[in-house]
């Protein structure tokens, strides 16, 4: 199966795209009006991370596969000493994260990779990182994937048969893909997205003495995953996109506790005590990873709330090409357009950088847009506490 087919097969397996395989300029823009499409489109920010973290980390894993005693990886180079299912000890995982700050942060990456832009954003019940690598023509792309959850985010399961006789949206149906019974599985709850629970088998343990087990790929993918207990009642789970695997090496040099706060290009100011931050954006800016995107409601409200993005204007693709009905406006003498009846509006250069905003609260987003300051284009003026 080449990569252009094996893309397409996930796509259609859970409804997304898996990570993109170079880190580029042009990247950069694609992603930036990718993000703007979804927004302008009325896809609250949470939700979108919720199903592409879903896609993009288990994909391969709630697929059965041919093999019944081992992973697809048998003969790896890092190898581990198999033992029975047990748990971690030692200090209990902690029941959230802080959405402004990265928890999990790669301790090790193999030669030619880097740190990028993560896929999704950072919420309170999951990190996220990624790491690329540039490909050489004709090979497969090699992308490194990483998600930490929170206390109370999964359970390893005994026997289990997949797929189940009632599958959810997004997931192969027994007339597609034949059921298979396995003797473990991790269940883990990815939000709004579907419970799935992944065949999984033992992997030993990690250097520093963590539980870790195989999330069994897809039968011709050449996806390599490992699902390990990083303290009591929390798992994170590591995935490489690609041939040659060293994502044992990987998992166990993951830095955990980090708790590295991102710097924001704006202050927000006028917020209610009441109010929570959903999720948070980061990308590489500058060759650290910095903040850009807030997604903010009232913690007694499941839906609604505000949005704001900023981030240099060559990241984003400007203003054009939105679609639907618009209508210019100018604020603090900066051009730019609002849509649905003024809750959204899109300024493409703003003191220096792009903004979009969304609120459906009173005013709209030309009075959310006023108690926003944005801080410019230079790193140095940007601040870890964009709220207040």
């Amino acid at each position: 199966m080449d990569e252009k087919a094996l893309r397409a097969h996930f796509e259609r397996a859970a409804r997304v795209n898996v990570p993109p395989s170079t880190v580029d300029v042009a990247r950069a823009r694609k992603v930036g009006r990718r993000r703007l499409l979804i927004r302008w489109a009325g896809v609250p920010t949470a939700s979108f991370g919720a199903v592409i973290a879903v896609g993009a980390l288990f994909a391969a894993g709630v697929l059965p596969t041919g093999a019944t005693s081992g992973p697809a990886v048998a003969g790896h180079k890092h190898k581990v000493h198999v033992r029975k299912h047990e748990h971690a000890s030692g200090p209990m995982a902690p029941v959230s994260f802080d959405p402004l700050a990265i928890y999990a942060t790669f301790g090790w990456l193999p030669r030619g990779f880097s740190v990028v832009n993560p896929d999704n954003p950072q919420i309170a019940t999951q990190s996220f990182a990624q790491a690329e690598a540039g490909i050489a023509p004709g090979s497969y792309s090699r992308a490194i994937s990483l998600t930490v959850l929170a206390a109370h985010m999964c359970t390893r399961t005994g026997a289990f048969v997949s797929p189940p006789e009632s599958s959810p949206p997004g997931v192969p149906h027994r007339r597609h893909w034949p059921a298979k019974m396995y003797s473990a599985g991790l269940l883990c709850q990815w939000n709004s997205a579907p419970q799935l629970t992944l065949p999984i088998v033992p992997a030993g343990h990690l250097a520093n003495g963590d539980p870790a087990y195989w999330v069994l790929p897809l039968p011709s993918g050449p996806i390599n995953e490992i699902a390990w207990q990083y303290a009591r009642d929390g798992w994170a789970v590591a995935q490489w996109y690609g041939p040659d695997p060293q994502i044992v090496k990987v998992a166990a040099h993951v830095r955990l506790r980090s708790n590295l706060r991102l710097r924001f290009p704006y202050r927000l100011t006028g917020i209610p005590a009441s109010w929570k931050v959903i999720s948070a954006g980061s990308q590489v800016e500058g060759g650290r990873l910095v903040g850009y995107d807030l997604y903010l409601r009232p913690s007694q409200d499941r839906h609604g709330g505000i949005s704001i993005q900023v981030e240099p204007p060559s990241l984003a693709g400007g203003c054009s090409n939105i679609g639907g009905t618009t209508q210019s406006v100018t604020f603090d003498g900066a051009a730019g357009v609002t849509r649905t009846h003024g809750q959204e509006a899109c300024i493409g250069n703003l003191h220096g950088m792009f903004v979009y905003v969304s609120s459906d609260q009173a005013g709209g987003a030309l009075g959310l847009l006023r108690h926003l300051h944005v801080l410019g284009p230079d790193l140095a003026n940007w601040t870890t506490h964009p709220l207040g």
